[in-house]
Order: C-alpha cells, then structure tokens, then sequence
C-alpha cells in the first residue's frame, strides 16, 4: 500500500496553467451515473435500505443530483455541483447525506455500502467514488478513484486506479490517505465498502471488489467525535474527464488573458419591500467545507473600485451579499493572506457571516 500525507494545501495562490487538447470523442465523466443499490447498519442503529421506492429519504440531497430508482438503486449522477476541495482539482460532486443524529461512537455499529459498478464504462481516468462519515474532528473516506500523475498527485495517491482511504482527526490540512493499485478485471462482483466501529473505538476499513468475496482490508483509524456522526456517499469525477479517442489535427483555441480580480467597496444595504426579500436556504460547498446557508436579509453591495490610483479590470462585476446563518468550520483554521494594498496579514477564520453572488445593479429613478 501506498501513504501518502497531504499538508499545506490550503494555499493562497493558484498557478494556472493552459493546455492544448486533441480533439476528441468519448464517454465525458461530466456524464455520469454511480449506483448504490443497499446501505445496511448493523447494531445501533441497526437498518437496511435498499432503495427503488422513488424516494431518497431517509437520505438528503448534499450536492449535485440524487436520485432513488425503479431499479433499486440510489443513484449519485450528473449534472453535479463543480468544487474545488484541492488547488487545481476540479471535480463535479453528487453527494447524499444520511442526517444525523444516528450514528455515535459510544455505541457499535457496522455500515456497509453496495456499490454496482460496470469495469467496462464506469473505472475510466478521471473517476471517484466513495463512502465517507464526518464526525467531530474525524474525517474519514474510502472508495475508488483513477487519477493521472499530475492529479494524483495533488491529492497525494498513487496515479492509476486505486482503492483509497482518506482519514484526519486535525483538520483538512492533514488529510493523510493511504492507496493500492487494483485493476478492471479485480471488479468480478458488486462493490462493498465497508466501516465496522467497536463501542468507543476505533473504525476499521476495508473494501471488496468481487461482492464480499475477499476483501482489501486498510486497518483501524480513530475516530474523534464527541457528538454525532454524519454518513455520505458521493461520485465526483474530475471535470472534463473522458475516455478520449484522438483524432490526428490538434484543435488549439487562442488563450485568452484572465482577469485579474478587482479590489471592491461593499456598501451598507436596506430592503425597500418592494419586493421583500424572502429568506431562503441555499447550498454551499468550498475548500473548507460544505454547509447549508440560511440567507436571512440583504446586506450589502459590493462594487469594483480603484486603490490607490489603480485601474478597474471588471467594472461590471457588482457582487450582492446576504446576511447568512450556516455551520461553524469543524475545526478552527489560521491563515495568511497577501492583500494588494493592505499586503500580509494572519488571520483566524471563524464562523461564515454572509454570503455574496455576481449581480447587476441599476439606480432606481
């Protein structure tokens, strides 16, 4: 097995780089399509779910699309929502989360998800799917991703197709992961994966690729969680992968220069009523963490200006923001910023405060 720890990705520049593609034509993971079709706990709780009722619950919609078919499978598939959890790995995420509270490390319990997996269509570069629990400062994932050097890379596994695990009880900058090379023809049945958590202790893991027949069994990780745990199964291939079929005329666009962001003024905002602006929940998800944010009212106008004799890039590009209510950060997290004109500061992030959108403005007479 391979190891791997991941640390000081929380960077706060990213280097863009720009590549030019054969054309090409083939199965895009942007269309994708992963089949869960049991989730089972054993112990407290002690449940079965084996879907096809057309309903998700008792599962929720995390991010992108889920869906509960006639074919007795939950169906985690496109479009999904794009996030970029590491600096230059963009992935499109369709995620179910099982609500809590259900799951506590006081207690013993067995989940088992059941994965039906073609290693014709669905294990091609660029692919990952897994099962994964939050719970205080644990994080902890595993499942089957098939990445090339450069993104494996960034995420610290081995390029090609893998089986992983992901744990850290300290935070996303420690993510530690731990892989082994598996193959196409190694998928001779459904796919298990698998948690089993002793009252108190820690959770061991291991994953079948031949439906229980024999297992890849990655050892005890502890698990942190003075509270509840949550459960979650997602897909979420990188964006723009695909099983590529070149054609011999390479198609090269002409870069284009991106903007550079501009420095903003955010002014104080009222609600005039007309109309009132209705409170709603929307879902968010960055590289620190993902949440449900209750926008309460509006509060501010953001618009591009100059610093300091500067030019204006995008004078266009007004931001409204809402006051917002959403989830503390599971754990604390430092940061160094480099500011244009304030230049470098440390800060401690705490909990999120508002959230703000690309909007359009126009003076009312």
């Amino acid at each position: 097995m391979h190891k791997r720890k991941v640390t000081g990705w929380l960077a706060a520049t990213i280097v863009a780089t720009i590549f030019c593609f054969s054309s090409t034509e083939g199965a895009r993971a942007d269309d994708f399509n992963y089949r869960v079709t049991r989730f089972e706990s054993v112990g407290t709780p002690n449940f079965v779910d084996d879907f096809g009722d057309g309903d998700i619950a008792p599962w929720l919609l995390n991010l992108g699309t889920v869906t509960d078919e006639a074919d007795g499978a939950l169906h985690l598939k496109s479009p999904g929502s794009e996030i970029s959890p590491f600096p230059g790995l963009n992935l499109n995420r369709s995620e179910a989360r099982l609500p809590a509270p259900l799951f506590y490390k006081a207690d013993a319990w067995t989940v088992t998800s059941e994965w039906v997996i073609d290693p014709d269509t669905e294990l091609y570069e660029g692919i990952s799917f897994a099962m994964d629990i939050v719970g205080g400062s644990t994080i902890l994932a595993v499942g089957v991703l098939n990445y090339a050097p450069t993104e494996a890379a960034i995420l610290g596994v081995q390029p090609g197709l893998v089986a992983f695990v992901a744990h850290t009880d300290s935070g996303f900058s420690n993510l530690a992961l731990t892989s082994t090379s598996i193959t196409p023809a190694q998928f001779t049945g459904n796919v298990l994966m698998e948690f089993d958590h002793p009252a108190g202790g820690d959770i061991n893991v291991r994953i079948s690729l031949d439906g229980g027949v024999t297992f890849i069994d990655f050892g005890s990780f502890s698990l942190v969680a003075p509270g509840d745990i949550t459960m979650f199964l997602y897909a979420d291939p990188l964006v723009g992968a695909e099983e590529p079929t070149p054609t011999p005329e390479p198609t090269c666009p002409t870069p284009q220069p991106t903007p550079v962001p501009d420095s903003e003024v955010c002014y104080k905002t009222k609600d005039l009523r007309n109309p009132k602006f209705e409170r709603m929940d929307v879902s968010l998800s960055n590289f620190l963490h993902s949440q449900i944010g209750d926008l309460k009212k509006p509060s501010e106008i953001c618009i591009p200006s100059s610093a300091n004799g500067g030019s204006i890039n995008q004078p266009g590009a007004t931001k409204c923001c809402y006051k917002m209510k959403g989830a503390s950060l599971p754990l604390p997290m430092n940061f160094e910023t480099i500011g244009v004109v304030a230049g470098t500061v440390q800060v401690n992030v705490g909990k999120p405060l508002k959230f703000c959108e690309p909007c359009t403005v126009g003076l009312i007479p």
